[in-house]
């Protein structure tokens, strides 16, 4: 077969995940079977199935190198759950392992059937596209339905006049802006077109009415730390000047999301770091499961809503693998991560994933972004075109 021209069944995967992608939680259902409640996203889905047909090729045979200890330390961390949690309980966190393993194996997939440099620049070019849709989105969400104080009685947070998007939560939409502002900043310094300085335009502009302030931190760090890649730090003053002058004009309605002083929701914030860190010392060498949380909560602090959106995860993304998967878990994960690092370049798309990396990690101990499945399905993709053999094509 010439991959070059014929289109693989990975392939046509990953474009109906390139599809499906900016709508968000808007293709979510919910289906109550019991007192168990199954979530089913399109976006899961399909990536299940890419995860399927890569088991049955094989996948792991055919990279250099795969997430294998990662996936049997997350697989040993529940097991060992039972010692800690009955049975029955472990079925939720059981499905979020699954989902987790699914998206970590995704850009290995993608690369065992990625062959022909066309595709791979497609894929390149698509990941701006997906978050100026979203952004698109975003717009006709905070124009026309701006009040989402409604979904707060369906398990969603009471969101009043800032942009949340089709994820239905301004947290969430942010980092995937600042992805797409990330991706335009370094496309306009490396190739100088007009159209990246207005994608980087129009996607700040879109980032600060979520009035995410992890959002803001995130790019502003991702700013600076690609400049300071390049040697351009006189420029990230410039750029960080114009982004906080946008900011402090931004409009003022009577919401208290809007204001950027808000301190309830940093206390709330500091109190869910609390309790994922007393769930970590019940288990702090191998966690409590991957991803027990919501029993957790419900075992020791006697929570009851358990139907909550957020009540799976917690507020910092480091805490939540620390709290699930253990002092092993980090140490064995944070290993894998520099043994990716090590064949991303510094420049071209390796510099966009190193500074989304960088400002995924900052926003992340605001928002458990990193095990967002939007976003490991953004960061799968670019990983996959990076440590891709023709990577160099996009460039």
């Amino acid at each position: 077969m010439d991959n070059t021209k014929k289109t693989t069944a990975i392939e046509k995967l990953v474009y109906l995940l390139l599809i499906i992608f900016p709508f968000g939680q808007l293709l979510r259902s919910e289906v109550l079977l019991g007192d168990f409640l199954i979530v089913i996203h399109p976006l899961d889905i399909v990536v299940g199935v890419i995860f399927l047909v890569g088991i049955f090729n094989k996948f792991w045979k055919k990279v250099t190198f795969n997430p294998t200890d990662v996936v049997l330390v997350l697989i040993f961390t529940l097991l060992f759950s039972l010692s800690l949690f009955t049975p029955s309980l472990l079925t939720e966190g059981a499905f979020y392992l699954i989902r987790f393993i699914t998206y970590l194996c995704l850009p290995f997939i993608i690369i065992s059937k990625l062959h022909s440099a066309r595709v791979v620049k497609l894929l390149f070019n698509s990941l701006l596209f997906e978050t100026i849709i979203i952004a698109i989105f975003g717009w006709i969400q905070y124009i026309f339905y701006s009040d989402l104080r409604p979904l707060y009685f369906i398990g969603w947070d009471d969101h009043l006049y800032r942009l949340a998007g089709s994820f239905l939560d301004p947290g969430f939409t942010s980092i995937l802006l600042t992805f797409g502002a990330i991706f335009s900043l370094v496309c306009f310094v490396e190739k100088r077109k007009i159209a990246y300085l207005f994608s980087l335009i129009f996607l700040c502009v879109t980032l600060a009415f979520t009035y995410s302030r992890a959002g803001y931190i995130a790019l502003v760090i991702g700013v600076l730390y690609y400049l300071f890649k390049v040697g351009k730090l006189k420029l990230s003053l410039i750029l960080i000047s114009i982004f906080a002058g946008l900011i402090f004009i931004l409009p003022r309605p009577s919401s208290e999301g809007v204001k950027l002083e808000r301190m309830y929701s940093l206390l709330l914030r500091i109190q869910n770091y609390r309790e994922t860190l007393v769930i970590w010392q019940k288990s702090p060498v191998f966690g409590i499961g991957f991803n027990n949380i919501c029993v957790a909560r419900q075992a020791i602090f006697h929570e009851s809503d358990s139907f909550s959106h957020s009540c799976s995860g917690s507020d910092s993304s480091l805490l939540l693998l620390l709290s699930t998967s253990g002092m092993v878990g980090v140490v064995i994960f944070t290993s894998f991560i520099f043994r990716v690092r090590k064949y991303i370049k510094d420049s071209g798309s390796g510099l966009i994933l190193k500074t989304s990396f960088v400002a995924l990690v900052i926003h992340s101990v605001f928002v458990n972004s990193f095990f967002y499945p939007w976003v490991l399905a953004y960061m799968g993709i670019l990983l996959a075109i990076n440590l891709g053999s023709i990577s160099k094509n996009v460039e």
